[in-house]
């Protein structure tokens, strides 16, 4: 009898499954114990990975800077920068002027003002002989709007801070040409503890964080040490970041919203320049392993 090919691949395919089920059978013990160790080690990583908790961390690049609330002083009128009367460090009073401008308007009407007294003077002196009442009249009422002018040209020339503190930036140079509201300075009030971090995130970043989280700080000293300082987030404030932290390098471009870190115990001679760059890494709370796999990544 001829033999059917289909019935000699039925019987290999037979042998080969006998073969492979004898290799999976587990007869010895010890491979019974393995067995069994491998099924609780994986019931014990699926309870931890659902029940457990470790740490979640946020590790984000921020600035040290120096606390306080920072002011910026602008320009009230438009004209070009003559000079400044204070330097970066200097202590201002509120009130008290920082630069000085020239105001082009008044310049003009001062300087009619200044032709008209002269051409009154002259004609009262040579013309008249200094005997009409009628051009005294007007050259008294000519040099006390003269003086009047002046007064208001030098007061409106002044830029004044309308805060107390610390100047820390000028932000402009004298021969420049400012319009009404250009930032000229900044000036920072004083604030205990004298040093914070700050961190500038995205909307989805800030979400994650919360006022009270613990934060570890780590920087390089001027000696190329690493430092260590600890915190806790003080507060979060929704965006946009004022113009003096975006411009801060290095710049961070999607960042919108801002996080004070306050500071445990910082140094107190503490001189590294305002901005310094910074690591920080913020303590989010516990959560369970397995809710890791569908987390954000900072």
């Amino acid at each position: 009898m001829f033999s059917n090919p289909f019935h000699r691949v039925v019987a290999d395919s037979k042998g080969e499954r006998e073969q492979l089920d004898g290799l999976l059978r587990i007869t010895a013990p010890h491979e019974r114990i393995a067995l069994v160790c491998t099924g609780l080690l994986i019931l014990a990583f699926s309870a931890w990975a659902g029940f457990g908790s470790i740490e979640r961390y946020a590790i984000v690049d921020g600035l040290l800077i120096k606390a306080g609330e920072r002011h910026n002083v602008v320009a009230t009128e438009p004209g070009r920068l003559i000079e400044f009367l204070v330097a970066p460090g200097d202590h201002v009073e509120d009130g008290q002027p920082i630069a000085r401008q020239n105001v082009p308007e008044l310049e003009r009407e001062t300087s009619a003002l200044r032709d008209r007294v002269n051409l009154l003077r002259t004609e009262f002196e040579q013309v008249t002989g200094g005997n009409d009442s009628v051009l005294r009249t007007l050259l008294a009422t000519a040099r006390v709007a003269l003086l009047q002018m002046e007064a208001q040209r030098s007061a409106r020339q002044l830029i004044v801070s309308r805060s107390e503190g610390q100047v820390m930036s000028l932000f402009s140079d004298p021969g420049e040409f400012l319009m009404a509201g250009n930032t000229v300075a900044q000036v920072r009030k004083p604030k205990q503890p004298l040093l914070q971090a700050v961190l500038r995130v995205n909307r989805s970043t800030a979400q994650h964080i919360q006022p009270g989280m613990e934060a570890t700080v780590e920087f390089m000293t001027t000696d190329g040490r690493t430092g260590r300082l600890e915190g806790e987030v003080d507060q979060i404030t929704t965006g946009p970041l004022p113009d003096w932290l975006a411009r801060l390098n290095p710049a961070v471009p999607l960042a919108r919203d801002r996080v004070d870190i306050v500071l445990r115990d910082p140094p107190t001679d503490f001189s590294l320049p305002d901005g310094t760059p910074c690591t920080v890494r913020v303590a989010l709370g516990q959560h369970a392993p397995v809710a890791l796999l569908t987390a954000d990544h900072f």
